[in-house]
């Protein structure tokens, strides 16, 4: 299974891409995070522990601690590639607060609309222009 970023055109690049970028340099949260990636990949579907799957949303999620945050990679399995659509942090734990949890609804959907956008172009055969290869070799 090939894995990509989503990319967005407007934007004119890769979100998730953009979003680990600011990690460089951050000990092992990219290792970490991208040998979970891989091992979906080479597992062929998203399941625990590496990920879960999301009630009520189309995205699983891969979680990551770092440094006191929740970091949250989003992602589902289209054909025969796995696509990383969206990623946030949070913090790792909390007192249930209203405003936490609707920023977590809100990049939940983000996820959501990315995804769906894809799909749409996936099954119109267009979607090689919502796509970034992930270059990563997994690390042990």
């Amino acid at each position: 299974m090939d894995i990509f970023y989503y990319y967005d055109p407007i934007l004119e690049k890769s979100p998730v891409k953009y979003y680990f970028i600011k990690f460089m340099g951050s000990g092992h949260m990219l290792v970490d995070i991208g040998n979970k990636i891989v091992s979906i990949a080479e597992k062929g579907s998203i399941s625990p522990p590496l990920a879960k799957g999301l009630s009520r949303h189309a995205v699983s999620e891969i979680m990551q601690p770092f440094r006191g945050r929740a970091i949250r990679v989003l992602c589902a399995i289209v054909g025969e590639d796995l696509i990383l659509f969206h990623a946030f942090d949070k913090p790792a734990c909390y007192d249930k607060n209203r405003r936490i949890d609707k920023l977590i609804e809100k990049n939940y959907g983000i996820a959501d609309s990315r995804y769906d956008k894809y799909l749409k172009s996936f099954k119109e055969g267009k979607n090689e222009e919502f796509k970034e290869k992930f270059i990563y070799k997994k690390k042990y």
